[in-house]
């Protein structure tokens, strides 16, 4: 877990060890739906990545809800939410990861 700060900083950091033209996804503690998403992933690592890793992971998702509470609810005006938004986006087919196995959710069900 770090911020953006931590990153830019060290050299070492995930983003900076990224490559040049390596597609990145960022979440960020304000999107509301960012510690779901999180918690998700490291359901789905477990076996793939190391341990401490997947932990760090439900740390920060933790982190995120925690911060997203102290500010508040992020609200999105459904007019925003037309046909520019999304609306007839075709999802591209993606293979599953070879190594990829069944996920469990119900643990991730009673959780905040």
């Amino acid at each position: 877990m770090s911020t953006k700060q931590d990153e830019l900083r060290n050299p070492a950091s995930c983003l900076n060890r990224a490559r040049p033209d390596e597609i990145l996804f960022v979440l960020r503690s304000n999107d509301p739906i960012a510690p779901q998403v999180v918690r998700l992933w490291a359901a789905m690592a477990e076996g793939l990545h190391e341990p401490d890793k997947v932990l760090e992971a439900l740390h920060c998702a933790d982190h995120m809800q925690r911060q997203h509470e102290d500010r508040g609810p992020k609200t999105v005006p459904l007019a925003k939410l037309g046909p520019e938004r999304g609306e007839g986006y075709v999802w591209p087919q993606v293979k599953p990861h070879p190594q990829a196995r069944p996920v469990d959710f119900s643990p991730l069900q009673n959780r905040p």
